[in-house]
């Protein structure tokens, strides 16, 4: 069983089949775990208080055991990570009007692996766009989608024409080419550790990018 909500609240597993979960939790008296006060949020409203009213959506999906995973990181996904669309203020000296919807510049026929999330799309002041590609998913959390992702940059930005990449670090302010990682020895890591699967560097006629488990990779493009 997989539980999501788009709130804060405390869980507690008593057994196999017994799931607690408290949204909030209101005490009149100070219980003595360190806050050093009682949890009486209240809400006033002229001279009336009442006792803190909080909301949230639970989703509670049920899957055979070991394939969980997929529902909890794509809805997840769309609880805690929808696409938030920004606007801002054109310069009226040399702004123009656009009658014509153009609608999606990915191909008309692609879509991103279903392990694989756009973090970020931005239009930057020198007129690059940033791009964050993530993997959803652990190594071996999934049978299926615990494995490589690729994503074709060419169909994801299909009305587009890609000038030039760059590939850098997570915060975009140094080239990757220019890092240069250390290497720290971790008690109890053995040789035989398996490495972690990363994506390869992006070959810049092919522009594909390759996506381990856990990775996130960031882009500057040209287009």
């Amino acid at each position: 069983i997989t539980n999501l909500c788009n709130q804060f609240q405390h869980a507690l597993v008593r057994s196999t089949s017994n799931h607690d979960t408290v949204h909030v939790r209101r005490i009149l008296y100070d219980d003595g775990r360190g806050v050093g006060e009682p949890l009486d949020e209240t809400v006033c409203v002229d001279s009336k208080c009442d006792g803190l009213v909080a909301r949230g959506t639970y989703y509670v999906n049920v899957n055979k055991l070991g394939h969980g995973a997929h529902w909890r990181r794509t809805q997840g996904q769309k609880v805690y990570s929808p696409f938030l669309l920004g606007f801002a203020h054109e310069d009226e000296s040399s702004w123009k009007s656009y009658s014509v919807v153009k609608a999606s510049m990915m191909d008309a026929n692609y879509s991103l692996p279903d392990n694989v999330a756009i973090i970020t799309l931005q239009s930057l002041d020198d007129g690059t766009a940033l791009l964050r590609l993530a993997h959803l998913f652990q190594a071996a959390e999934d049978p299926q989608y615990s494995v490589m992702a690729k994503v074709e940059l060419k169909k994801l930005f299909g009305k587009r024409t890609i000038k030039e990449l760059t590939e850098t670090n997570l915060s975009a302010n140094q080239k990757k080419s220019a890092m240069r990682k250390l290497k720290w020895r971790v008690v109890g890591d053995t040789e035989s550790s398996p490495a972690p699967i990363t994506g390869r560097p992006v070959d810049n006629q092919a522009l594909v990018v390759e996506l381990g488990p856990m990775e996130i990779r960031t882009f500057l493009l040209k287009l």
